[in-house]
């Protein structure tokens, strides 16, 4: 049996995709495929006989037992059953590195060039690839935290424009001279929001 076609689906690579490459109807009594992830037979269930592909959410993999993180390597074996019994497992697939939504920055928000007692502006850093969750980041968010219960999105937000040019300060003028103000980030990836960042203060000089 060859081995099986492992990829992240087209429609959403929040699923991933595992097709039969040969047999793959249900031809020669064939009565059930079963999978091995990473050299481990799986409880996972193939999707019908006459499918030559299944998808599977991501987490299907990142949830126990699986138990797959962002960074780690996903293969997969495939054989079949007949009434005679079942054939020797494939050869693994290529392997396919699983993604996730991002990690928290391990840095902080620092203060940018142009704070004055009117404005306070702010710069992040870029995350690392393994922060990334591997995958592209679509935005950053930079917020201000008021308290515990209020925190104002700067730039990046849901409902904002995405802020990826991370040479660009972000501006907050509401300021009073000789504050400070309390200021964390975060990142969103096509997995979804990372945590954000520990704060940072960004002062006003007084005059």
């Amino acid at each position: 049996m060859d081995p099986p076609t492992v990829i992240y689906s087209v429609e959403n690579p929040r699923y991933i995709t595992i097709k039969l490459n040969s047999p793959f109807t249900n031809t020669n009594d064939i009565t059930d495929y079963s999978l091995k992830i990473n050299d481990n037979v799986s409880t996972i269930s193939w999707c019908g006989l006459t499918k030559t592909s299944c998808n599977y959410p991501l987490n299907v993999f990142t949830i126990n037992p699986i138990s797959l993180s962002g960074g780690d390597l996903l293969s997969v074996a495939t054989n079949y059953s007949t009434s005679e019994g079942q054939s020797e497992y494939s050869n693994n697939s290529a392997d396919l590195l699983i993604k996730s939504e991002p990690l928290k920055p391990s840095s902080i928000p620092f203060n940018g060039e142009n704070t004055t007692k009117d404005q306070i502006t702010i710069r992040v850093n870029e995350l690392s690839l393994q922060e990334t969750g591997y995958d592209e980041i679509i935005t950053y968010n930079v917020v201000l935290i008021v308290d515990d219960l209020t925190v104002v999105s700067l730039a990046g937000g849901d409902s904002q424009p995405h802020y990826t040019d991370l040479s660009k300060e972000v501006i907050y003028t509401d300021v009073t001279p000789g504050l400070s103000y309390k200021v964390a980030y975060r990142a969103k990836n096509n997995y979804g929001w990372g945590k954000f960042s520990d704060a940072s203060f960004i002062v006003t000089p007084s005059s």
